[in-house]
């Protein structure tokens, strides 16, 4: 739907161009990239899911450009205009600017928070309007795709060459004889008259007709019905893989299911898997299980928690102060917001619970919705233990505590957003005493050297590390005062640093800087990922097998960093180096040269990095990374990925697999020689365009290592056994010739080449490669 002339009409998004108003409903998908104008959420928010560009199925919120916001009744400007840079291919990138009225002079700047993507989605949100900047081709999505066409495996290629050379020898065969024939012709028929006058080998004719005799008789050599008989094994290969019980999910009803048989026996040959990580090697589901607080260890049991070192358990009500300041800050340092049902004026929420295991089936809880799934296991445990969070009305934070109910509110004054650069993100708020507090969270070695000096840091410290042998992920917690003289000059920073064009982002880290200082440590978090079933003895396995594994995805480092240590992506105590934003070549190139010469195992790179490397040091870049026995890559774009892929598959030696289960996956997955896709939480687009699909990720281990040897092992025998019949049944007709004076006569009779070749032979032969098994399934996981 499209507004032109003041009236709104449906048009096909192949006609939208830019400049135009589109509109789009609540459950909508986006046609074209479009800057947000208008929406019928609150503050001018609303929410989209992003599944289809980063594989990510958390809600992110949108916003209007600031003091742009507009209620739904309202009208829109004629004459507002809209200057950005082109498209690009970043999808975490956007730079532009809302001129208001006919020139530059009230201008406001324009982000990716006010960016809506094609492909996204709009949820929880009634109506949105925005205007169209990029359609058709020059949308970030469709600049992050791309058509590799149709796949061959490269046995194919060594067996199409196997039979050029069968031609060619062949014909030199066929040559040499009809050259002794003629030989023989001329020496040796004088002297027998009884075989009656010479050859005429002048005639053309007679040339020709010696020469096709031979011909006819020695094509045997070359094994055209090896190409059917392979097409049939390929078949059977498809079947054995769609029927094996072992690669079938009983709870989603999916077996294996194979789109291109052609590459079974490839399977056997893959040494560089690329994967991704969310909803691959994860399930995406955090889970809140440790603090530290009050300088002791507790463990979220439900609705309680248990003290490590005691036993003892404590219920919210019979912590201590700073205990319930601690959760406090969990329950308002966030961006989580509660999602309203389309339609639904006002939240319900019960006057009264009697119960706090109701809590977590809550239909507040439900409605979460995060931008980062630990702040949404932090709000559900704290939910658990009876501090609930209700939704934000009007920048006022409403926090009830259970069971007395009593509801606790802060003004939200500004988010400090997290950065992968700031490890961390920050709030001020205002209680209803009128003091400002900012409360900050993120990783440990970006919050303790912002904190006072304290003999609690140290405790803190050895207690995170803890978490993290565990395999779990951390935060560290803080708070201070602000007075109103530092919060009013941060304003006049922050507002000054939010209109510039250029250095706008660096300005805005700087003006953070000045609040996120001497601030008092609070206590610390332990997150639980969970992992899909069984992800590390897969990645093992795979790894004992020879494979390299590099781990393709969308998240930050520090989160793709942890998920690599608990799925044993990243071994324990490995050399591990790290290449994070650096874009400069000379830099890039010293980094690359003292990474080579400490002979690393595991490598890291962010999305920033990726973009330089492949620009200015693809090749150093390459020889790098294959040496390591794991690769990480962080922050990138479905067409990132597709690109890194590329690189690696241009090495000749190396075959590559790619697994995935979203859409943002698809690049990658139709790049690599083979690709593999789950039918997954974020849809069945990966399974659909893949070469096979699995339902779950542990299935990989079978599928490449028991179909993958056996595929490409039975394919070699058949291939061998077929020519080696041909070349054995024609040599025994060439051993013929030295006693019919080499005059083309078939030793065989021909209904019993014809038996030798499809029931004597062949159908046993084949047999035997379809059952096939040198080694045990046992042995080969």
């Amino acid at each position: 739907t499209v507004i032109r002339n003041g009236k709104e009409e449906v048009i096909n998004s192949q006609f939208i161009v830019p400049g135009d108003l589109v509109v789009v409903r609540n459950d909508g998908d986006l046609p074209c990239d479009l800057v947000l104008l208008q929406s019928s959420g609150a503050d001018g928010k609303c929410f989209v899911t992003t599944a289809n560009l980063d594989g990510e199925t958390n809600l992110k919120t949108i916003s209007v450009p600031p003091n742009y916001v507009l209620s739904p009744k309202d009208g829109l400007p004629g004459k507002d205009f809209i200057v950005c840079e082109p498209s690009t291919s970043d999808l975490y990138s956007f730079n532009g600017r809302l001129e208001l009225g006919a020139g530059a002079s009230d201008a406001l700047p324009l982000t990716i928070e006010n960016l809506l993507l094609r492909g996204v989605r709009v949820k929880g949100t009634d109506r949105v309007v925005g205007c169209a900047i990029y359609t058709g081709m020059q949308t970030k999505l469709q600049l992050n795709s791309r058509y590799t066409g149709n796949k061959s495996a490269s046995s194919e290629k060594y067996i199409n060459r196997f039979m050029v050379a069968l031609i060619v020898g062949m014909v030199v065969v066929v040559v040499v004889l009809y050259l002794i024939e003629r030989h023989k012709e001329t020496k040796v028929v004088p002297t027998m008259p009884y075989l009656g006058p010479p050859t005429n080998f002048n005639s053309a004719l007679q040339i020709f007709e010696d020469f096709l005799s031979f011909l006819l008789l020695f094509n045997y050599m070359v094994p055209i019905s090896a190409y059917m008989n392979i097409e049939l094994y390929r078949i059977f290969g498809m079947y054995f893989m769609h029927n094996d019980l072992n690669l079938y999910d009983e709870d989603t009803d999916q077996p294996c299911r194979v789109n291109a048989s052609n590459l079974n026996e490839e399977l056997g040959q893959v040494n560089i898997l690329f994967s991704d990580k969310t909803g691959t090697l994860t399930k995406n589901l955090m889970k809140f299980v440790n603090c530290f607080v009050s300088d002791k260890d507790f463990q979220l049991q439900n609705t309680h928690l248990l003290c490590e070192a005691t036993g003892e358990q404590f219920d919210l009500e019979k912590l201590d102060t700073e205990a319930t300041v601690f959760f406090e800050a969990l329950a308002v340092c966030h961006t989580v917001e509660v999602l309203q049902e389309v339609g639904e004026k006002t939240l319900e929420t019960p006057e009264t619970v009697s119960e706090r295991s109701h809590l977590m089936s809550n239909s507040i809880v439900d409605r979460y919705q995060a931008s980062s799934p630990d702040e949404k296991a932090l709000l559900e445990g704290c939910a658990n233990l009876g501090l609930l969070y209700k939704g934000r009305d009007n920048n006022i934070l409403r926090i009830c505590r259970y069971p007395s109910a009593e509801e606790l509110q802060f003004e939200r004054l500004h988010v400090l957003e997290f950065s992968s650069e700031r490890k961390r993100m920050s709030v001020v708020l205002r209680d209803r005493s009128g003091t400002i507090w900012l409360y900050s969270k993120g990783a440990e070695n970006a919050i303790f050297p912002r904190c006072k000096a304290s003999p609690r840091l140290k405790q803190a410290d050895e207690q995170i590390t803890k978490y993290a042998q565990k395999g779990l992920r951390t935060l560290a917690v803080a708070r201070r005062t602000l007075t109103e003289e530092e919060f009013g000059n941060f304003e006049v920073l922050y507002r000054r640093a939010n209109t510039q064009l250029s250095n706008r982002n660096e300005l805005i880290r700087e003006c953070y800087e000045t609040v996120e200082i001497e601030l008092d440590l609070l206590g610390a978090t332990a997150l639980e990922d969970a992992l899909q079933e069984e992800v590390g003895e897969t990645l093992e396995a795979l790894q004992a097998a020879g494979l390299k594994i590099w781990v393709l995805t969308g998240d930050k480092v520090e989160t793709a960093y942890n998920i690599g240590l608990a799925c044993r992506h990243i071994p324990p105590g490995s050399r591990q180096h790290f290449i994070v934003d650096v874009t400069g070549p000379e830099e890039l190139l010293a980094r690359l040269q003292e990474i080579d010469a400490a002979d690393p195992e595991v490598l890291v790179v962010d999305g920033t990095t990726i973009t330089a490397l492949l620009t200015h040091t693809p090749s150093q870049f390459a020889d790098l990374a294959l040496r390591c026995r794991a690769v990480l890559c962080c922050r990138l774009s479905p067409l990132q990925k597709s690109e890194i892929v590329t690189l690696v598959k241009r090495r000749k030696k190396h075959i590559t697999a790619a697994i995935g289960d979203g859409a943002n996956d698809v690049s990658m997955i139709q790049e690599a020689h083979i690709g593999i896709g789950i039918a997954g939480r974020e849809g069945k687009q990966a399974a659909r365009c893949a070469d096979f699909a699995i339902p779950r990720f542990e299935m990989l281990r079978r599928l490449l290592l028991v179909h993958g040897h056996y595929n490409s092992r039975r394919l070699a025998f058949l291939v061998l056994f077929y020519c080696y019949k041909n070349i054995i049944i024609t040599g025994c007709m060439a051993l013929f010739q030295l006693y019919n004076l080499f005059s083309a006569t078939n030793v065989y009779n021909s209904l019993y080449l014809w038996l030798f070749d499809l029931v004597y032979i062949s159908f046993s032969f084949t047999y035997l490669a379809f059952s096939d098994k040198k080694y045990s399934e046992e042995t080969l996981l």
